[in-house]
């Protein structure tokens, strides 16, 4: 082991002496200003015309060895030491004629042959570098394609997998699922397509006997359909079919009315059709016509007296309802003719044949206002229609409604 170490020094002495010698040889041209050290910057000689010429050597401001290699007549050529352009501790690469050939070399570059061979050497490594790349990136492109066109199968066979069960329950109807069966036969969800498929076949008297009642779309056929399958699965829409035949009238009525947009044509919406599917819409209507002409009721007063002498049933129930609206201004606003109104809502019901509605009426009122002034009210309104409409046993009826509740 010494003699080993011994070895080493005596080797490292000898490089440091050529070192020393070599540039022992050239004279220093330049050097770095005092106040960086001022040691040696450049060391080279001269041709006759003052061009760079042999050996060349330059230096940190450390004095350690920057660049080392040689001129001939200004250019540069054969091996060169430079470890700024390598930013390492050691760099050698070859020029031939000013151009470097190769770089980067971690020993000295002894020819011009040597530099080429090093390039040959080099780009072969290159390419095969290259080479390995471009398979790495081939089979990497291969398995992502194979994941696409796996993620791609299996995303289209759940989107025909949904679509067929889908059409299938809502058509009731095996060839969806007989068509995702072929296309896809090795599927995860063949158990499900034959299940459902057996499940349609099953049902299938059911559906054709729902088929028919929706083609002949009446009442009668869709009672049919309930009588021979009273629990069959398409029971909801057959209901669903009778209701809407029921419906239509009603719609079609209300349609009419609002085309026509009328306080007349709006009741007779509500007589015709008093619990109808619009009711709440026409009252509504009414009610905001009411309010937009609370402050003068006196057309709409006269309006329901002429309903009261018209003398018919439509009639007498033409004007409750508008009596019934203005009353349901009362929270809101505080008039007299409120009190009337009332009289007039007895008057109808009593020609209506309904004596205990009238007399409920009277006694409800009659307690909310003062009965003596309300009695007289009444008296005045009963002898306006008294022998031009017709009241059911007027006298005693009277007796009846006027009576004083308990």
């Amino acid at each position: 082991m010494k003699v080993i170490i011994q070895f080493a020094i005596a080797t490292l002495l000898v490089l440091l002496l050529k070192v020393n010698s070599y540039s022992q040889e050239l004279p220093c041209k330049s050097y770095y200003p005092r106040e960086q050290g001022g040691r040696c910057k450049e060391r080279y000689k001269e041709d006759e015309n003052g061009l760079i010429h042999g050996k060349y050597i330059s230096y940190e401001k450390d004095g350690s060895v920057e660049t080392r290699g040689s001129f001939v007549h200004g250019v540069k050529q054969g091996n060169w030491y430079d470890r700024s352009f390598f930013d390492g501790p050691i760099g050698y690469r070859w020029y031939e004629n000013g151009s470097w050939v190769i770089a980067g070399n971690d020993q000295p570059i002894s020819s011009y042959t040597e530099a080429q061979k090093l390039v040959r050497e080099y780009q072969k490594e290159e390419t095969q570098r290259e080479e390995k790349k471009r398979k790495e990136r081939a089979k990497q492109d291969s398995i992502e394609h194979e994941n696409t066109v796996k993620l791609s199968r299996e995303s289209r066979e759940l989107d025909m997998w949904n679509e067929a069960i889908r059409k299938s329950k809502d058509e009731m109807n095996p060839v969806y699922l007989e068509n995702y069966m072929r296309e896809f036969p090795n599927s995860r969800y063949i158990s499900m397509a034959k299940a459902q498929i057996r499940k349609i076949e099953s049902m299938k008297p059911d559906n054709d006997a729902f088929q028919i009642a929706t083609q002949t779309n009446s009442i009668d056929g869709y009672n049919r359909y309930l009588k021979d399958f009273p629990n069959g699965i398409h029971r909801n829409d057959a209901e669903s079919g009778i209701k809407i035949i029921k419906d239509k009238p009603d719609h079609e009525a209300f349609q009419a009315a609002s085309k026509k947009n009328t306080t007349d044509d709006y009741l007779n919406y509500l007589i015709e059709y008093p619990e109808g599917i619009h009711k709440n819409e026409v009252v509504a209507v009414l009610q905001e016509y009411m309010i937009n002409n609370v402050q003068n009721l006196e057309p709409i007063r006269d309006g329901i007296e002429a309903d009261i002498f018209s003398n018919s049933k439509n009639g007498f129930i033409k004007a409750f309802i508008k009596c019934q609206l203005i009353m349901s201004l009362q929270g809101r606003y505080n008039l007299q003719e409120f009190s009337v109104v009332t009289m007039y809502m007895i008057i109808c019901k009593w020609a209506l044949d309904d004596v205990e509605g009238a007399r409920e009426i009277f006694s409800e009122q009659g307690k909310r206002y003062q009965r003596e002034a309300y009695n007289k009210g009444f008296d005045s309104v009963y002898k306006l229609f008294k022998k031009k409409i017709t009241l059911p046993d007027e006298k005693a009826n009277y007796k009846v409604i006027t009576s004083k509740a308990d």
